[in-house]
C-alpha cells in the first residue's frame, strides 16, 4: 500500500508542478545526451588519430639529442656521417633513415610561378612517405644517392603549371634561396590526406612537392633531429636501448640525453588523453 501511495503522490506532484517537472526532465535529457555525444565524439577522434598514425607507420620514430647547456654543440646535432654510421651498425634493422630536411622555393614554368614547400626524401622513400602516385614513379635509391634533379608534384600543381595533370618528364625551374634548379618531374601524386590531417596541417597556400634530400642539403650539414623507421619484426624497445647507447658513444653524450620518440608512444599518449576526456 505504501508503494502505491508514494506513486500517487509523485504523479500528483508532477501534475501540480508541470513546468518544474518539464524542466527537470529536459535537464536530464540534455545531460544524458551530452554525455553520450561526448563519449561518441571521443571514440571517433581516437579512431581518426589511430588511423593517422597507421598512415605514418607505427615503426617510425624521431631522434634528437637534448642539449646539456643553453646552446647545441656539434656533438648534439646529427650529420650525414652519423646517419651512415647508424646504417652500417644497425643494417637490416632499419628500413628508413633520413634528416627530414625541407625548404621553401618558387617553382615555375613559363610565366606561372608558385610558392612551394620541398620535402626531402632519403633512400627507401616509400617506407617514410606513402604517396598515391597517379602518374610516373617514386624516386629510386639511385635517384637519391646520385643527387638527381628530380621532383614529385601534386596533380593540382601539375595542372596549374602545365595545364595537364600528367606532367611526367616535364621540366620546371625551382628558385631555392639563391640557387636556380631545373627539376624533372618523375611522378605526380594525388593528395589523400584526411580532413583531420589537413586541419592539423593548417591552411598553407604553398604547393607541396618532394625531392631527393641530397639536392637540398649540404654533405656537411647538421640536423637537430633524424627520422628512423625500423624494419618489421624489430623489437622497438630493444632497438631504442641499443640506439641510445650507440649514439651516446659516438656523440659523447649521456644516454638519457638521446631522445627516441616513436609514433606508437605518441599514439598511446593521445589515446590516454582522449580516454580521460
Amino acid at each position: 500500500m505504501l508503494i502505491f501511495e508514494n506513486i500517487k503522490l509523485a504523479l500528483s506532484a508532477i501534475r501540480i508542478n508541470k513546468m518544474r517537472s518539464f524542466l527537470t526532465m529536459l535537464g536530464m535529457i540534455i545531460g544524458i545526451s551530452s554525455v553520450i555525444s561526448i563519449v561518441s565524439l571521443g571514440d571517433t577522434m581516437r579512431s581518426l588519430i589511430a588511423d593517422e598514425y597507421k598512415n605514418f607507420g607505427s615503426n617510425l620514430a624521431a631522434s634528437y639529442i637534448m642539449s646539456s647547456n643553453d646552446y647545441y654543440g656539434d656533438n648534439e646535432l646529427y650529420t650525414f656521417e652519423d646517419i651512415d654510421k647508424i646504417k652500417e651498425t644497425f643494417g637490416d634493422q632499419i628500413a628508413y633513415i633520413g634528416s627530414g630536411s625541407s625548404t621553401t622555393a618558387k617553382i615555375k614554368n613559363s610565366r606561372t610561378i608558385l610558392d612551394a614547400s620541398l620535402e626531402g626524401l632519403s633512400e627507401n622513400p616509400e617506407v617514410y612517405k606513402k604517396l598515391e602516385i597517379v602518374y610516373g614513379r617514386m624516386f629510386s635509391n639511385q635517384d637519391i644517392t646520385k643527387k638527381r634533379q628530380y621532383i614529385i608534384i601534386e596533380d593540382k600543381t601539375a595542372k596549374k603549371l602545365f595545364g595537364n595533370e600528367n606532367a611526367v618528364g616535364k621540366i620546371l625551374r625551382a628558385q631555392v634561396d639563391q640557387e636556380l634548379m631545373e627539376l624533372t618531374v618523375t611522378g605526380v601524386y594525388k593528395n589523400t590526406d584526411s580532413a583531420l590531417r589537413k586541419l592539423i596541417g593548417g591552411s598553407s597556400k604553398r604547393e607541396r612537392a618532394y625531392v631527393p634530400e641530397t639536392i637540398i642539403t649540404s654533405p656537411d650539414g647538421q640536423f637537430w633531429s633524424i627520422y628512423i623507421s625500423t624494419a618489421d619484426g624489430v623489437d622497438m624497445n630493444q632497438f631504442r636501448t641499443s640506439f641510445q647507447k650507440y649514439i651516446s658513444k659516438i656523440k659523447n653524450v649521456e644516454p638519457q640525453n638521446v631522445q627516441y620518440e616513436t609514433a606508437q608512444e605518441e599514439m598511446a599518449s593521445i589515446d590516454g588523453m582522449m580516454k580521460i576526456l
